[in-house]
């Protein structure tokens, strides 16, 4: 039991640690700081730029009177 209990420990350390990589390459992270402490920190992901620059792609089509 222990060595299965190692292997499934194993595992979940992986995956945190996998994701946390993956977060910090494809998040940005903004952390404001007042007094030396740190206030607030927002993560922004990617996929939000991608759909504001699709958006600017797009053409609007002009209004018809």
């Amino acid at each position: 039991m222990s060595k299965e209990l190692t292997n499934i420990l194993k595992i979940l350390l992986i995956t945190f640690v996998l994701l946390f990589l993956y977060n910090t390459a494809f998040g940005k992270t903004i952390t404001m700081e007042v007094d030396g402490k740190e206030l607030i920190t927002i993560t922004v992901s990617e996929e939000k730029d991608k759909t504001q620059e699709s958006e600017k792609t797009t053409e609007e089509e002009p209004d018809c009177e």
